[in-house]
């Protein structure tokens, strides 16, 4: 064993289902560790690149080569099954695998000190980097070492008190690399390796994948040029037709290629960072281009405001301004001040204001007189590790915030969860997951859905997001001018929203649970209903029994919608 200022490499004398090494073994707080578990294909959970999803341009241009970059490799483990591979090919951006946080009690902290450990292995031999980070990925302490194409345990100590952190472990071009079994644990030596004390802490799914049955067609037609926004009964309304944006966010640069992808895909709207003149304008002509609406997100100066909204009101792709995101306090004059300066040069458009759900849920009896003419909140429920929820359980607080609102002019949007592995999130939602999320969250009444943030690491998620995309905008007229009829469903969990639109009956039913069940669906004497009913885009129908009710399956977070016709 030989020592390199404070670092200590590890031979490992024997690959097998534990790792043999002469220390102690150390409390790990590092989940997934030796990433067994990969809820989504290609990533293991708890672990990423560094960002959410595939944001450069590079990235979402070549988004299956990035996928096979940074990957779960099954040919050559220290531990279990699986460990991670990097690969860095000469003349492309190299990559690093980046942990979600990492927490641990605040009794340990300063205790006695912290040892950063994994198995490497690197072909060609290199130097690999070692950080440990905080939580927004700034520099705690790193180190640098010369890899071999073996596998060895590589580790430092580091005296540090914060919590959460984050550990980047970084090979450089040229180079494909291994790593498995990386811990953070108490002490200068690293200990026998073990995995973490609470592995149920890592939200893994509860359904299996299931193919999404949609015999929907994307609409690729260019829409017409943005002539007039206004809102109405809830709703935005674009050259006089309701209109339901279902937009992805883009943190970065964007491009014409890009945006006719997801224009193809199925999603009909892009929310971009907007930051001055010449970029905004860039991103706005794109979209048109591609035949998509836009939403920037005014991230210039406070004192730029004004005139970057003057000078684009008129953008044939423009349907509104995100104004401000999260503000804590909605109500001083900083905020409303800054709504002001929107509407006052647009006013035609309603202005938008993206909430935290702290303040949606502390101002929940002001909710009416919230700034913002559109309001909404950001919830990815999915795999948050500091506000673990369920799927669905967004839809709860957007129905609580329609009710308030039923007597108001506000619109109520949503921003949902499509990528993961960073920061708190440990993973993307699964197909299933986002479907569930989705319709629940559109049965609660959210006339608009965003999805944060780029492009998801899954490609079947991506290409299930789109099919639930082309179908809303089916289903827009029906959701925007049907009539609410009461409809009783046998299960709780079913979640549902009856409309009666143009003489005929629609039913939209999600199970928000994760378990299948069956659900029967009583439709009383009061209500004429055909003897056969459609199932919209799953190309079957149903029987309607004499005593009219109607059953059907559903998988978990499955969504059906019926159409009853006229007879």
């Amino acid at each position: 064993m030989r020592k390199r200022t404070h670092v200590k490499i590890h031979l490992l004398f024997c690959i097998s289902m534990a790792c043999i090494t002469a220390c102690s073994a150390a409390t790990n707080h590092v989940l997934n560790a030796s990433f067994e578990i990969n809820s989504n294909p290609g990533l293991a959970d708890c672990w990423g690149k560094g960002g959410w999803g595939l944001r450069s341009l590079e990235e979402i241009n070549h988004p299956e080569e990035y996928r096979s970059r940074l990957s779960i490799d099954t040919s050559d483990c220290v531990h279990g099954m699986k460990c991670m591979r990097i690969s860095n090919p000469v003349g492309k951006p190299p990559l690093s695998l980046f942990s979600t946080w990492i927490s641990y009690p605040q009794f340990l902290a300063g205790r006695k000190g912290w040892c950063v450990s994994a198995y490497i292995k690197v072909s060609p031999p290199a130097t690999v980097v070692v950080s440990l980070l905080d939580s927004q990925y700034r520099l705690i302490a790193k180190n640098s070492f010369a890899v071999e194409n073996k596998w060895q345990r590589y580790s430092f100590p580091i005296k540090t008190n914060i919590s959460p952190v984050v550990i980047k472990i970084s090979p450089p071009e040229g180079t494909n690399c291994l790593i498995d079994c990386v811990q953070f644990s108490q002490g200068e030596e690293p200990g026998e390796w073990s995995p973490a004390a609470d592995e149920t802490m890592i939200a893994t799914p509860k359904v299996p994948p299931r193919e999404y049955v949609s015999s929907v067609t994307v609409k690729t037609k260019m829409p017409e040029a943005v002539k007039e926004v206004n809102s109405k009964n809830g709703w935005v309304h674009v050259n006089s037709n309701a209109f339901l944006p279902y937009a992805i966010g883009m943190q970065y640069e964007i491009d014409l290629p890009f945006l006719q992808k997801i224009k193809e895909c199925g999603f009909n709207t892009v929310k971009f960072y907007a930051l001055n003149p010449n970029q905004t304008k860039k991103n706005l002509d794109l979209s048109y281009q591609a035949g998509l609406r836009a939403i920037p997100w005014l991230r210039c100066k406070a004192s730029e405001i004004s005139e970057m909204v003057e000078c684009f009101k008129n953008h044939p792709a423009l349907v509104t301004w995100l104004a401000l995101d999260e503000p804590p306090e909605p109500f001083v004059q900083k905020v409303t001040n800054l709504i002001k300066s929107v509407k006052d040069a647009d006013q035609e458009r309603p202005s938008w204001v993206n909430y935290r759900t702290n303040e949606i849920n502390r101002f929940m009896d002001k909710l009416p007189s919230l700034p913002g003419d559109i309001i909404s909140a950001d919830w990815y429920p999915v795999t948050d590790m500091n506000y673990p929820a369920k799927p669905c359980d967004p839809a709860e607080l957007i129905k609580k915030m329609t009710v308030r609102l039923k007597e108001s002019d506000k619109i109520v949007w949503f921003i949902l969860q499509l990528c993961g592995n960073a920061f708190m999130l440990q993973r993307e939602p699964t197909p299933e997951e986002f479907e569930g999320m989705v319709y629940s969250s559109i049965i609660a009444g959210a006339n608009g859905l965003f999805f944060f943030q780029n492009i998801p690491w899954n490609a079947r998620l991506m290409e299930v997001a789109g099919k639930i995309g082309a179908e809303l905008e089916n289903l827009t007229p029906i959701l925007a001018n049907g009539d609410c009829i009461d409809i009783n469903a046998s299960e709780s969990v079913i979640k549902i929203k009856s409309l009666l639109y143009q003489g005929e009956l629609y039913i939209f039913a999600v199970n928000t649970s994760e378990k299948p069940l069956t659900c029967r669906f009583n439709f009383g004497d009061g209500i004429s209903t055909p003897k056969k009913i459609a199932v919209l885009f799953e190309e079957r129908s149903l029987i309607m029994t004499e005593d009219h009710v109607l059953t059907d399956q559903f998988n978990g977070f499955q969504r059906h919608i019926y159409h009853l016709q006229k007879h």
